[in-house]
């Protein structure tokens, strides 16, 4: 099997968002309130991220296994990792350090970005790398 990770296009946004929403629903929504799942939903509507991905207001890499899309990661400016999401066929793989290592790697030589931010739970942020570091 062959590992691809690139950006992602519109093309693929709708393969990317239902593999997001899947994974949500097995492994995330078990901890959220009815609420907290209608605002992830929101969150990830199609014509809601396909306008943001259009205005570059956000990034979207995709891991290919072969020709399948088994692994998103998504930010938003300032290096804001809003989506991680891998298929759970592919979970212990290496698909979200790849993932990352991706994304780091394009900040680290197209912008003047210091840190990645990540939300947990859509309710708390911390740092979690120093690019260059």
């Amino acid at each position: 099997m062959s590992r691809i990770i690139k950006k992602l296009k519109i093309a693929n946004l709708q393969e990317a968002l239902n593999l997001v929403w899947d994974v949500f629903l097995e492994f995330e929504a078990p901890h959220y309130n009815d609420e907290g799942i209608q605002e992830f939903k929101s969150f990830i509507e199609y014509e809601s991220i396909k306008i943001k991905l259009q205005e570059n207001q956000i990034s979207i890499w995709g891991c290919f296994y072969d020709e399948n899309l088994v692994g998103v990661l998504a930010t938003r400016p300032a290096c804001h990792i809003c989506l991680l999401f891998v298929d759970k066929s592919y979970h212990r793989k290496g698909i979200a350090r790849s993932l990352f290592n991706t994304m780091t790697e394009y900040y680290r030589t197209n912008t003047d970005y210091l840190e990645i931010t990540v939300f947990f739970l859509a309710l708390c942020s911390r740092s979690v790398s120093q690019i260059g570091i």
